[in-house]
């Protein structure tokens, strides 16, 4: 059985049911494109080094990543 034989037929059943309106499709669009986007939008050039941290058993080997610019 394949699935495009079967689309037209489930297309309909899950209208009659009313499963998800087409305001509901919309909001759930909205919130997947919301959670894909602040990756994307707020990306910022950064500087990362491999630094080595003084502690009081000895040092840690650290990763550290800033902003190249700004604070």
């Amino acid at each position: 059985m394949c699935d495009q034989d079967q689309f037209e037929k489930d297309r309909q059943e899950y209208e009659a049911r009313g499963l998800v309106t087409r305001r509901q499709f919309g909001v759930l669009l909205g919130a997947g494109m919301a959670m894909m986007l602040p990756r994307v939008v707020n990306a910022v050039a950064v500087t990362d080094a491999d630094v080595t941290v003084k502690t009081p058993d000895g040092t840690a080997d650290c990763y550290f990543v800033h902003p190249s610019t700004g604070t």
